[in-house]
């Protein structure tokens, strides 16, 4: 790797150690969706499937639910203030 300071190169090294070199899985990741969504096409052409978003989508928030209480709750009340000096 190369890095620019100011207007000169400095050839960089990476210290890697072997074991944690994992291979990208992006390129499988993307052709296995690209083949999922060709096949979704072509049922939804033959009219066995239907239409679906085929845009990635972010991760969404979790649903949002209401809490039910089992028990009642206690009401505690404040102890009075005591000096000990």
């Amino acid at each position: 790797m190369n890095k620019q300071v100011n207007g000169r190169v400095i050839p960089k090294r990476l210290h890697i150690a072997v074991p944690h070199v994992v291979p990208s899985t992006c390129q499988k990741q993307i052709i296995s969706r690209k083949k999922e969504n060709e096949a979704i096409k072509l049922a939804v052409k033959e009219g066995t499937g239907e239409r679906q978003n085929l845009k990635r989508v972010n991760k969404q928030p979790k649903q949002g639910y209401f809490y039910v209480l089992t028990n009642t709750p206690q009401t505690i009340q404040p102890q009075p203030f005591v000096d000990l000096v």
